[in-house]
């Protein structure tokens, strides 16, 4: 999906030009037009790394001899042209417990559901009632609404079937989630759920959390409760491989690290204490 937003800004500087022709100086025009256009950095290098992944291609087939995407993402990195920090908000169980005990029905099923399968809202939203199989408790994804082209199945879990059981029983039409009032599918850029679920946070005092950081929350789930491995996790939320799903969750470990060191420290004021008694 982000692909195909990238390729709609490359192709306006880009389109007619043959592959070959495009160098560190045309790179640098594309970049001083899409920041002049108010896109920012990490969007630009996300739309360089698209073009990259375009030469890379070439060179495999022969077509070019080497990728100056690389070489022009390197030189501008030294000069801030970088990705930002990958982000690492979740939500607690207790943050969990206390949205869904306030949400309405309609939202508490669009969160729980994100939160079990981890799907992308994309995917979430685009699901059609035959994608569910309930026989075999399980979400088949189609390529055509998965981020990298990739057909995947997502398990349902014990909440999550419940909730598409339901669905599959009373929702009209041919799509799982759709709008109680229309009977529609929400479209790609609705932002129904998302306003519902601001509401319902504010309320709680809870801090900002995004729909994706709901998927988010499904991987630490999986990796943290129900002690999947890294390589299972990238399956599951289909990643472009496991190095992704790595970089992605590297926080989980750092928080691990962190309350070991803080455990350990308290078992030795303990001791220390005890002892001085």
């Amino acid at each position: 999906m982000r692909y195909r937003v990238s390729l709609t800004h490359l192709l306006e500087d880009f389109d007619g030009v043959p592959i070959k022709d495009i160098t560190s100086s045309k790179l640098s025009d594309f970049e001083a037009r899409r920041r002049k256009s108010g896109a920012t950095n990490p969007t630009i290098r996300r739309d360089l790394d698209c073009l990259s992944s375009l030469f890379s291609s070439c060179e495999e087939w022969e077509w070019l001899d080497s990728n100056p995407a690389l070489g022009y993402k390197r030189k501008r990195a030294r000069k801030g042209l970088k990705e930002s920090p990958p982000k690492t908000r979740y939500l607690s169980l207790e943050e969990e417990d206390a949205i869904l005990s306030e949400a309405t029905p309609t939202l508490y099923r669009a969160v729980a559901f994100a939160i079990d399968t981890g799907l992308r809202k994309e995917e979430q939203f685009s699901l059609l009632k035959s994608d569910i199989d309930l026989a075999n408790g399980v979400i088949n994804v189609r390529p055509e609404i998965t981020k990298t082209t990739r057909a995947r199945q997502v398990p349902l879990l014990p909440r999550s079937l419940e909730i598409a059981r339901y669905l599959l029983e009373n929702v009209r039409g041919p799509y799982l989630f759709t709008s109680p009032a229309t009977g529609k599918r929400y479209s790609e850029k609705s932002n129904t759920f998302y306003a519902r679920l601001q509401r319902t946070r504010t309320r709680l005092g809870v801090p900002p959390v995004s729909w994706h950081d709901l998927r988010r929350t499904a991987g630490c789930r999986l990796l943290n409760v129900h002690r999947l491995s890294m390589h299972e996790v990238s399956l599951w939320l289909g990643h472009q491989s496991i190095q992704q799903t790595e970089r992605t969750y590297a926080f989980l470990e750092q928080e691990r690290l962190k309350e070991a060191v803080e455990a350990q420290s308290g078992a030795q004021s303990i001791t220390k204490k005890a002892a001085n008694d």
